[in-house]
């Protein structure tokens, strides 16, 4: 048995496996492109190769202000014998103005398009205030006597 220099920092990393199976651990961090146009973002996500929809995850996090990716492709030999595992995972920043419940993801020929719309903006409120033609002193009587009569 040969002597890594890696075998120092292994008793930091108790879950990783030993180097004598020759398994490797691969991370990843795909590379990604964002638009946005009038009506919704869109995230293009380049998903690692031997990576299938049943191997990715899509979850919006922290009370729907975080979309995190993530996915992993486990390769096992003929004896199951775990020989690589390839993990990723990203997450992404989304604003007050995403529909968090009509966020949609398609995965095709290794990229996955991520469709998040825009919340339509509020529009501002108007109340209409009713017109009175009397003269003013009057009115001023009225909310005097009104507040009297309130309190009686």
């Amino acid at each position: 048995r040969h002597e890594s220099p890696f075998m120092d920092i292994m008793p930091v990393l108790p879950d990783f496996p030993s180097i004598e199976k020759e398994m490797t651990l691969l991370r990843s961090s795909p590379g990604y492109e964002i638009r946005e146009d009038a009506g919704k973002y869109e995230i293009s996500v380049s998903i690692p190769e031997g990576i299938n929809a049943d191997n990715l995850k899509v979850e919006v996090e922290n009370d729907g202000s975080v979309l995190h990716l993530s996915g992993q492709q486990t390769t096992r030999d003929e004896n199951d014998e775990v020989v690589s595992d390839m993990r990723f995972e990203k997450r992404f920043s989304i604003g007050a103005n995403v529909d968090t419940d009509q966020i949609t993801a398609n995965l095709d020929e290794g990229v996955l398009v991520l469709k998040a719309p825009k919340l339509e903006p509020d529009t501002p409120q108007r109340q209409s205030i009713t017109i009175t033609q009397k003269p003013h002193a009057s009115l001023d009587e009225e909310v005097v006597q009104k507040s009297y009569s309130d309190e009686f």
